[in-house]
This record gives C-alpha cells, structure tokens and sequence, in this order.
C-alpha cells in the first residue's frame, strides 16, 4: 500500500477519503465505493479548546435553512434523526455497496481503520455499518 496512514483521529482519516475510493471491511472484502464524504460539523465549545474537526462549519447556510440543507446531505436516504444528527456532528463517509441486492451504508470516522491513495480499510464487518 502507498503512503498508507493508520492513524485513529477520524477527522484526519475522513481528509484523505475522497470519491470513488473502494472501501474493505475487517476481512478484507471489497463491499462498496465512497459515494460522497461530510467532515463533520463544528462545535463552538471544539473551536474553543482548538479542536476543530476537518470542516469550519456548515457552508454558507442561513440558520432558518439548515434543517433543508441536512436532509439534502442525506438525499434519498430516510434515516432517523437521531443518526442524522450522530453522522452530521462526527462526520461520516457514504458508500455505494457492492452487490445487486445490497444497502448503500454509513461509515463513521471510528469504523475506519486506514486510508490509501485509492482505498478505506474498515475495522467492522458491512453489517456493523449503518444502511441507508
């Protein structure tokens, strides 16, 4: 693998994912491709002690939007609020599974255990992911 990173700070590992990247789970199986990447929102208290994740914050959004803005990020996709809120605080990688009857998922920045120029190694199994 080049330049391989295994470092376990999700919001590095989510920089380096981009679209189109193959994803591998925990064995090692090719189960999908990254569909899209959100870096995860910023807190005021994070920014406070220096610790901001990967993005500055929600693009250019005016407040009274962002309740249509995070259900576009989450188009077609009916999840629960409760996730939605989980995936848009740590940010979260979305992926089209491989195989004609299988879920698109949600990886979380936890979930990864590496990143390559061309792929993301999983530490969890497909079906620990969240489906889409």
């Amino acid at each position: 693998m080049d330049q391989m990173t295994s470092q376990h700070d999700g919001a590095e590992l989510l920089k380096q994912v981009h679209e189109k990247m193959r994803v591998y789970d925990n064995m090692n199986g090719d189960i999908g491709m990254v569909d899209r990447v959100y870096l995860g929102a910023e807190s005021e208290l994070a920014a406070e002690r220096g610790q901001d994740p990967a993005t500055a914050g929600t693009p250019d959004v005016p407040s009274d939007n962002l309740i249509q803005y995070f259900a576009r990020v989450f188009e077609p996709d009916e999840l629960p609020k409760e996730i939605q809120e989980r995936l848009v605080q740590k940010g979260f990688v979305r992926m089209n599974a491989s195989g004609i009857l299988a879920a698109d998922r949600y990886v979380t920045p936890e979930q990864i255990d590496h990143v390559d120029e061309k792929h993301v190694f999983l530490n969890v199994a497909r079906k620990d992911l969240i489906k889409s």
